[in-house]
């Protein structure tokens, strides 16, 4: 005997005295975050971008589990790199990698000479902007990451 439950609910939210933001949007004040918990990356060949963020990147393997490998990326933060996606050859479009993600590094240039030393070319140039400078790179499917100074300095 197959039976459904219907469920409705209301939420009735009064927020009096919202923060205003740009073009007279309110936002309330509920999240209240710290840091990021994880990044996850979806890629059609788990093996071999695992390694790449492993063993040319650094990262420290957490856990392998089948379709999914776990990477310490500092402060706790974790990227999860999953199967299940695509690969290019070449820079993926927005759509093909709807999200990016960056690595937190005190200098830039001694990052990037560590990079270049283990064959990970960057993909750009140095940008700059509100203190921070960071450079692009691509992992062996064409994902985009980058390594970003927050200070700023050269």
């Amino acid at each position: 005997m197959n039976s459904a439950i219907e469920v409705h609910t209301e939420v009735l939210c009064l927020q009096p005295d919202l923060p205003q933001v740009g073009h007279g949007t309110t936002i309330p004040a509920m999240l209240q975050p710290n840091g990021i918990a994880h990044v996850g990356l979806r890629v059609a060949d788990l093996t071999r971008v695992s390694n790449f963020y492993e063993r040319q990147v650094g990262l420290q393997a957490l856990e392998k589990h089948e379709g999914c490998h776990i990477f310490s990326i500092g402060g706790g933060a974790l990227l999860e790199i999953w199967s299940g996606g695509s690969a290019s050859t070449t820079k993926k479009t927005p759509a093909q990698q709807s999200s990016s993600f960056s690595f937190a590094v005190d200098r830039l240039e001694p990052a990037m000479a560590a990079l270049l030393q283990q064959g990970v070319q960057p993909c750009g140039e140095i940008g700059d902007y509100l203190g921070t400078r960071w450079v692009h790179y691509l992992d062996p499917e064409g994902n985009q990451f980058g390594v970003v100074d927050r200070n700023g300095t050269r």
